[in-house]
């Protein structure tokens, strides 16, 4: 949806998605407080660049429970479905 939002390919879509599902469970400080009760999933995508024919960078902010986390996450797109890569986290923000 967010890919689509941004007028994105429908290559660029499914990178958007492989990474937002991958956010939901790996992003830190999303842990719940209450069990079964839901995590943030607030993602924001500012950019979704190719780097090579075969590799896409998806970067943006995740919001959980400690503040906002900034992250980039590569899409490799060799296999014709996206494979996400390891996630970089930056700093967290209130």
């Amino acid at each position: 949806i967010a890919g689509l939002a941004l007028g994105a390919s429908s290559l660029e879509s499914a990178a958007v998605q492989a990474c937002t599902r991958l956010l939901d469970d790996e992003a830190p400080g999303t842990a719940p407080a209450t069990t079964g009760a839901p995590r943030a999933r607030s993602v924001v995508i500012d950019e979704v660049r190719t780097a090579s024919p075969t590799l896409m960078v998806v970067t943006g902010t995740y919001r959980g429970a400690d503040g906002t986390v900034s992250f980039t996450c590569p899409v490799s797109t060799a296999a014709g479905t996206p494979g996400v890569g390891d996630i970089e986290w930056g700093a967290v923000s209130p």
